[in-house]
């Protein structure tokens, strides 16, 4: 194990820190963790450096330091959430490659509201005077989605509520907190449940998903609309010719492909519009629409 984690740091050194001018400068969202986005990515990296006749170098980039490392720092390109590329497109003027593809629910993805079976809260109303819990504030479909989808129903969590945390740190704790009771509700991303049921960790049939919606395009439980899943971006500092064919040689990949199928993703498709996440981050006035 300890090699291993060795050799896993050795390989992010030796992607992220070398400096070279002609070198192309790939910047990620680290939501699973640095040396889990380099082992992933790595195969799609050298895929795009070989067709382009050049090294790209992937810069894992914390969640939380996205906003501001993009505004300091060159980056060619980009693979973030999609509100982190509206954040992108508003502030800095990028331009929205390609959408991700995951492996079973494609380009989208969505928010949940999850109760108990047999709580009786099935319905956004429901909510009101209960205790709730979310994965925090700027989590897109753990939060915002569903802050949203609840002012839509003419519910708000900060006055209806009996009690709302807005700082859940991981996510299966706090489906296990629903099921023992000590919240009567918690919010969570799509295909979360799933995942835990086909551990053994939990059963389908314990949990009511609030405001249930079905769309047989989808093959998720979910309560909120559907958002654009995670967008690869192109800087406007970059060359023009450059970011195109960066796009091209995205698109072009067959799932069947090594550097799709290391990435764990289905590819990548045209980009699907981000009008109704832009009406999301309005109302929930979240970077960039904060000021």
């Amino acid at each position: 194990m300890k090699k291993k984690v060795c050799f896993m740091m050795m390989l992010w050194l030796s992607l992220v820190c070398t400096a070279d001018a002609d070198e192309i400068r790939w910047a990620i969202n680290t939501g699973e963790g640095a040396l889990v986005i380099i082992s992933k990515w790595k195969g799609f990296a050298e895929y795009l450096g070989k067709e382009l006749g050049r090294q790209v170098k992937i810069f894992p980039i914390p969640q939380h330091e996205i906003y501001e490392r993009v505004q300091k720092e060159h980056f060619d390109f980009y693979l973030t959430t999609s509100g982190q590329a509206v954040f992108l497109e508003k502030k800095l003027g990028v331009s929205i490659l390609a959408q991700q593809n995951d492996l079973d629910s494609g380009a989208r993805y969505g928010g949940i509201i999850l109760a108990r079976k047999g709580s009786g809260i099935t319905k956004s109303a429901d909510l009101k005077g209960k205790k709730v819990i979310s994965f925090g504030k700027a989590a897109a479909a753990a939060y915002l989605f569903q802050v949203y989808h609840l002012y839509q129903q003419g519910t708000d969590p900060y006055k209806d509520f009996a009690t709302f945390n807005t700082e859940g740190k991981k996510i299966q704790d706090m489906v296990l907190a629903v099921k023992s009771g000590l919240y009567d509700a918690a919010f969570i991303r799509t295909k979360v449940l799933e995942d835990m049921a086909k551990e053994g960790i939990i059963s389908l049939d314990d949990f009511e998903i609030v405001d249930k919606k079905t769309d047989p395009t989808f093959p998720y439980l979910h309560t909120t609309a559907l958002y654009p899943n995670w967008c690869m971006s192109g800087s406007p500092k970059a060359d023009p010719a450059l970011i195109r064919r960066i796009k091209e040689l995205v698109l072009k990949l067959p799932p069947d492909s090594e550097a799709v199928k290391s990435a764990e993703i289905r590819g990548f498709s045209e980009p699907l519009p981000l009008d109704d996440l832009h009406a999301v981050m309005k109302k929930m006035k979240v970077p960039p629409y904060n000021e």
